[in-house]
């Protein structure tokens, strides 16, 4: 069962809002972001002078191969034109974080349910398999094919953890195989709080905390 299927009341809770040209400029300021860190763990980037030209490069076949749609175009633009006219001083990575900081504040208006689904949202965009599970799917060894990157929530755990105004008052369990970096970025991104993630069977497991 995709995650994308909620059932009863919860239906009721997921606004649709989206601010699209914030929302382009903050999602690709998330991918440069990720992109970096990715970088640095593989000991692409060690130098600030190498991270500027690795944004840059990033950033050029972007444009040049069409990477992300129309709408991202005079985002990326403005990116590359910052880095031309300022060279290293443009700090770019800052730049970036700076965008998902104030995105950070607004998604704090937002409740649990909304930003929890909003992060799952953008984690298919990317390529993720979201699942609900019954519980007796969840305690058996779930058939999920772990050589993908898949993330899956128990459905009873689903519904008792948020209350009708989509607050988060439980804590709520999320098993996951594939780049945690990702997400351990996308929750950051989306202001949810979580403790320590334990690591067991190919699995990941994260822990949504109330506030």
């Amino acid at each position: 069962m995709l995650l994308a299927s909620f059932s009863g009341n919860k239906e009721k809770l997921l606004t649709s809002y989206k601010n699209t040209a914030s929302y382009e400029l903050a999602h690709l300021s998330w991918c440069i972001i990720i992109a970096v860190k990715l970088a640095h763990q593989e000991r692409k980037i060690i130098t600030p002078s190498q991270e500027h030209m690795f944004i840059m490069n990033w950033l050029l076949n972007a444009q040049k191969y069409k990477l992300f749609s129309k709408p991202f175009a005079q985002d990326i633009l403005w990116f590359l034109n910052q880095g031309k006219r300022y060279g290293q001083k443009a700090e770019l990575y800052k730049k970036a974080a700076s965008v998902l900081a104030i995105q950070s504040i607004e998604n704090e208006k937002y409740s649990h349910l909304f930003r929890f689904t909003q992060f799952f949202d953008e984690l298919k965009d990317n390529g993720w398999r979201g699942y609900v599970l019954p519980e007796c799917e969840e305690k058996n060894q779930p058939n999920i094919d772990t050589t993908e990157s898949v993330i899956y929530v128990g459905q009873a755990a689903l519904v008792d953890s948020f209350n009708k105004h989509g607050v988060l008052i439980k804590p709520l369990q999320l098993s996951a195989a594939g780049n945690t970096l990702l997400i351990q970025s996308l929750l950051s991104k989306y202001m949810l709080k979580t403790e320590n993630e334990i690591k067991s069977d190919g699995f990941t497991t994260f822990t949504l905390l109330p506030d």
